[in-house]
Parts: C-alpha cells; sequence; structure tokens
C-alpha cells in the first residue's frame, strides 16, 4: 500500500495521467489527474482506487462497483458526478469529476464553540444538500422505475462544499436501491454509527428519511459545533440514537430562531413518521429560516466563505500542467466497453452511461 502511493503520482493509468494524491482512506484513496486530448486540451478529474489491502475483497469491490452504477445515473449540480469504472493491469479505478474545496467535515475542525460556522453558510450548504439527495431519492432506473435511493453514509465527509459555493453529496458506496443488484438485505448494518438513524441503528427497513435523520445530525454539529451522538463509542452512540434523550437545539444555542429549531427537532424525530416526509420539505424549511436571517443564501456567499475561511485547502494550479512536462504522453484511444469480466485494461469513455456498460 505504501509502495502505491509513493509511486502513483506522474504514472499513467489509461488514457489518465496521474497527478498527486488528494486523499486517502481505509478502502482507498484519491488521485487528481489529467485527461488530455488530442490537441493537448488538459481537464481536471479525480481518480478513485481501492487499496491493495482490500481491492481482492469481493464485499468492497462490489461497494466499488454499487456507488459507480448508482452515481453514474445522476446528474444533478448537487451530486458528485461518477463517469467511469474503468479497469487497468487488474486494477479497479472510478473518474469522477474533480471537486476543489473543503468537505464539512473541516468546517467543525476550523471553528470552535465560541467561534461556530456562520449561521447563513450552514443553512446554504444544508439546503443544497437537501436539494441533492431529494434528487437521488426521486432517481428512476432506465425502465423509469422509481431507485428508491438512500445514501445511507450522510455525514460531514460526504458532504463537500466546492470553492464555487456549491455543496456536493459524495460516495454513494452503502448506497441501497431497489435493483436487484444493488439491495442489501435487512439485518446487514453499514455505514457511520453517530450518523445513523434510529431504524438503521436497529437494521429496520429504511427509506428516504433516513437520510434526512442524519442529515439533522449533520445540521446540528454544524450549528453548535459540537457532536450530538458520541463518535468515540459505537454502543453509546447507539444508547443515544436509540433510547437516550436528544438534545434541543435550544439547549445548547438559546438565542437560536425558534423555527430554525423546530425544523432540527423535527429532522431527528425518532418516529419517521413525524419527521420530514421528504427532503425537498426539509430543503423549504430551510429557505424559510434562510428568509428570517437575511434572504436567500447564494453560492457566491458561500464561496466567499471557503475562500476567505480555507483557502489553505484549495488547490493551486500554478504550474500545476508545466510540473509534469517530459512525463508520459497520454495518446487518446480507441473507446472499449467494461465487460463483467474485468478485463485486464479498458479506456475511458465518458460520453456512453455507465449503466449500459456494466450490466
Amino acid at each position: 500500500m505504501e509502495e502505491r502511493s509513493q509511486s502513483v503520482s506522474g504514472r499513467p493509468l489509461g488514457r489518465y495521467l496521474l497527478l498527486r494524491k488528494l486523499s486517502a482512506g481505509g478502502m482507498g484513496e484519491v488521485h487528481l489527474a489529467t485527461l488530455q486530448s488530442a490537441r493537448g486540451v488538459a481537464r481536471l478529474f479525480a481518480i478513485k482506487m481501492l487499496l491493495p489491502t482490500v481491492s481482492g475483497r469481493q464485499d468492497v469491490v462490489d461497494m466499488f462497483v454499487t456507488e459507480a452504477k448508482i452515481a453514474s445515473l445522476m446528474a444533478h449540480q448537487n451530486v458528485c458526478q461518477v463517469f467511469e469504472l474503468g479497469i487497468e493491469d487488474k486494477e479497479l479505478f472510478m473518474c469522477m469529476e474533480f471537486l476543489d474545496g473543503i468537505p464539512l467535515l473541516s468546517m467543525l475542525h476550523k471553528h470552535t464553540t465560541s467561534e461556530r460556522t456562520p449561521l447563513r453558510v450552514v443553512l446554504g450548504c444544508m439546503e443544497q444538500a437537501a436539494a441533492g439527495l431529494c434528487y437521488a431519492h426521486k432517481l428512476r432506473g432506465e425502465d423509469g422505475k422509481p431507485l428508491s435511493v438512500v445514501h445511507r453514509d450522510i455525514s460531514p465527509s460526504n458532504l463537500f462544499l466546492t470553492r464555487d459555493g456549491i455543496l456536493k453529496v459524495l460516495d454513494f458506496g452503502i448506497a441501497k436501491a431497489t435493483t436487484r443488484e444493488h439491495q442489501t438485505h435487512t439485518g446487514h448494518r453499514k455505514g457511520k454509527t453517530a450518523y445513523m438513524s434510529p431504524e438503521q441503528i436497529k437494521c429496520q427497513p429504511l427509506d428516504s428519511r433516513s437520510d434526512i435523520f442524519s442529515l439533522g445530525v449533520v445540521l446540528y454539529e454544524l450549528l453548535t459545533n459540537t457532536v450530538l451522538f458520541d463518535h468515540s463509542n459505537d454502543y453509546e452512540a447507539t444508547l443515544d440514537i436509540t433510547m437516550r434523550p436528544i438534545p434541543r437545539l435550544r439547549d445548547s444555542l438559546p438565542d437560536i430562531n425558534p423555527l430554525l429549531d423546530e425544523v432540527v427537532t423535527k429532522c431527528l424525530s425518532r418516529e419517521v413518521d413525524q419527521r420530514y416526509q421528504t427532503a425537498e420539505e426539509l430543503r423549504q424549511a430551510l429557505q424559510q429560516v434562510q428568509e428570517q436571517s437575511g434572504g436567500l443564501v447564494s453560492t457566491s456567499e458561500l464561496a466567499r466563505y471557503v475562500t476567505a475561511h480555507h483557502h489553505d485547502a484549495l488547490l493551486d494550479r500554478t504550474g500545476l500542467f508545466r510540473e509534469q512536462e517530459g512525463s508520459t504522453t497520454i495518446e487518446p484511444l480507441p473507446e472499449a466497453v467494461v465487460s463483467e469480466a474485468l478485463p485486464t485494461s479498458v479506456t475511458v469513455d465518458l460520453v456512453t452511461p455507465l449503466s449500459g456498460r456494466l450490466g
């Protein structure tokens, strides 16, 4: 794992040239890459790859393919776009749009309880997150039937604010959908415990309202800059979510807008029928709070926040392509089809929908 991380930058991967590692987690890593056309036009992408330590596990591969299949069907400004699932020398990778900005987790790290993230920034981010989830929840397959997508892993690390002020929902790797190959059976719990809904904790059937509970947890934490449920102990978090009284927002922020307190409380109801029934209802409620707090939040307002408070996290594009001079030239290749047999090498096709090539 360490050897690949050190040597991967600067090498070709299909038609891509990997430039640098952006992030790494327990199962995979993301690299900045460029795709060079016949006329030398370069465009930035993000390449997600499984770590060698887990690439042989079928369950991990299935999650990776599921993420690509579901996300490839989506085309919405508040959902990270996936262009391609590919294989190169038996190495599975996913091509996604490159996002320059910060995960909302960075807001929790940047600010303190005495100097919290600006209210309007939180409201603007959460409204866009609700819009992205609303789109995903309503997604239909190629046969026109609803897929009933449930993300199941909404958390500050899977919500990303770009330098342009656009909030993106990331990582549908453990999403639940009604298509046969996407189904996760009741009794198998996946996700980050501290952001799970009560029904997810209990391994009960889920629908889109589970994501609304999770988004409510994120909303509470961004507003207070404190954790809502215990992050250090899954057992304690389980008790917090399913049995113990859930704190009201006004208990931590006595001067908070009463409407916002009601919004958070409704999201965090243990009874699914008492929550917002759709992400669109939540989005509209957040807009109402914005209107009482200075008007609707614009993307330019969010962009100014990112630039002012998280400038060090943004990509410095100066000389980004010049530093690759002398590297291997990536020539355009013919289109190829990704087969179920996972061939040794497959080229990148940014036009044909992925769902039509994976079966």
